[in-house]
């Protein structure tokens, strides 16, 4: 997570300075083109992981296999599906609806279709990803992630060499990232999962189970990933590329910090459902509460010291800095706390299999931030109320989904409320009256008063939870997993 924080900040700085505002921001917005053909990928991804992870769960390899199998077969059909949607009404979308610079409307055509195919290729790979994150090899997946995350450092620096377009070189390279990732997976799952070897299986049964929780899960994912790019297109479509450029740098930024706590919870959601499938819902509902917790801290302690100089250290980390992007960095970080301490609930809430009401309250909340967005804009409102509409629907949202999983799972939310939440708001409350008591603008703004500013945080921030934001029990935990550590290193 470190690596991939540090690599994906200094990348992400590099190919803005390279490719310009101009073409980063056209590229982000034609990425939030083929995003939106692929809502299903996300969709499958987790109905697979979801499936494989419960069999698992019951021991059964024989039905692992299969499952596997019929979803690989399922992948398949979705891409072809994809594709034909891309070629069609994807392309006519680019080519007639979206806001393009003069003259770099080929290099956006040519952008379209190789991360068109890049999506593709990443979606045949999500069995193979969602059988890893089941078998929790997590060596494995962190070891891919820095590969993936070095490679595309890689292209920084083709990028500074080539003389071709660069935007079109960017999106190339991305893809052969993408084909290298797909070939590692396959070859460690055929080698190491006697699960994943493909065989032609089509039990009626299974697929009309998987394509059920797939519908549902879909109807929630384009509800959810449609608001983020809907929000990317509404500003383009009001305003331009340029405020999209500093859309596209929020979600790095975001992206980045939330690569902490996104990690940790691909590492918990495989037990909540093993768990579940077992119907050990005691420590299924102690496992949920400290997941929440230290979620949100996790990325608290990575973010909270990002919003309070996000001005600062955007202008050390960029050489232009787009309009808007320190506003709209706060409110995406502030969007995904809320998530970070609400994750459990909608992992188990998969786990049960049973989602469909889950998912229509939930994509019915999440499309409000469409009309209310244009309206906003319409009204001439600055561009970042459209994520603070985001953001007030989500603390909606988490309202509601607290309340489902009380009556659909029977959770305890009164505990979850002074165990979780109750200790969240007291580190968020004491952290930020500290941090307002002593002057934290004395660091000064250069790279090294930065870097001393973050880590000086960190420490902080980190002993605070440590004091009133732990519970005797966790913190017993820690200190004997950190002597074991010790013992492990001496040894």
């Amino acid at each position: 997570m470190l690596v991939t924080l540090v690599v994906s900040l200094y990348t992400s700085r590099v190919v803005l300075s390279v490719l310009g505002i101009e073409d980063y921001g056209l590229y982000n917005i034609i990425g939030g083109v083929v995003i939106l053909l692929s809502v299903v990928s996300n969709s499958m991804t987790n109905a697979t992981q979801r499936f494989i992870t419960y069999e698992l769960g019951r021991s059964d390899d024989r039905r692992v296999s299969d499952v596997f199998s019929m979803s690989l077969i399922a992948h398949i059909i979705v891409c072809l599906a994809i594709i034909i949607l891309g070629e069609t009404v994807g392309l006519w979308y680019v080519k007639t609806q979206l806001n393009i610079p003069e003259g770099r409307e080929a290099a956006a055509t040519a952008v379209y279709q190789l991360s068109l195919a890049a999506v593709v290729i990443n979606l045949i790979r999500s069995p193979y990803n969602a059988s890893v994150i089941a078998h929790e090899k997590m060596g494995f997946f962190a070891l891919m992630s820095i590969a993936e995350v070095l490679m595309k450092l890689g292209i920084v620096y083709i990028l500074l060499v080539v003389r071709y377009d660069k935007l079109i070189w960017y999106a190339l390279l991305i893809l052969a990232i993408a084909a290298v990732m797909l070939l590692c997976f396959v070859v460690y799952c055929h080698r190491k999962f006697a699960t994943c070897d493909f065989r032609f299986i089509i039990d009626k049964a299974y697929f009309g189970k998987l394509f059920g929780f797939l519908g549902w899960s879909l109807l929630g994912s384009t509800a959810s990933l449609g608001t983020q790019q809907a929000g990317n297109l509404i500003i383009n479509k009001f305003i331009g590329v340029a405020v999209n450029a500093a859309y596209g740098v929020a979600n790095q930024v975001n992206g980045a910090i939330n690569s902490f706590v996104s990690s940790y919870q691909m590492a918990f959601t495989p037990q909540l459902v093993k768990l579940y499938s077992q119907k050990r819902m005691g420590e299924f509902f102690d496992l949920s509460k400290r997941s929440a917790l230290l979620s949100f801290y996790l990325l608290f302690i990575a973010a909270f010291p990002i919003i309070l100089r996000v001005d600062d250290i955007l202008a050390v980390w960029l050489v232009e800095v787009p309009e808007y992007a320190g506003a709209f960095c706060t409110l995406l970080i502030i969007y995904s706390l809320i998530d970070a301490i609400q994750a459990p609930f909608w992992i188990g809430i998969n786990a049960t299999g049973n989602i469909k009401v889950y998912e229509i309250w939930l994509s019915a909340i999440l499309l409000l931030n469409i009309p209310l967005s244009i309206v906003a804009l319409r009204m001439g409102m600055a561009p970042y109320w459209v994520l603070i509409i985001r953001v007030a629907l989500n603390a909606l949202t988490a309202v509601i989904r607290s309340i489902h999983v009380k009556h659909q799972l029977s959770f305890p939310i009164r505990q979850y409320v002074t165990h979780v939440v109750a200790r969240a708001l007291l580190v968020t409350a004491v952290t930020t009256a500290l941090w307002f008591a002593i002057p934290h603008t004395s660091f000064s703004s250069s790279i090294p008063g930065l870097i001393i500013y973050y880590a000086v945080s960190v420490i902080v921030i980190s002993a605070i939870i440590w004091l009133i934001g732990l519970s005797n029990e966790d913190r017993a935990g820690v200190t004997k997993l950190v002597r074991q550590w010790v013992g492990k290193s001496q040894s």
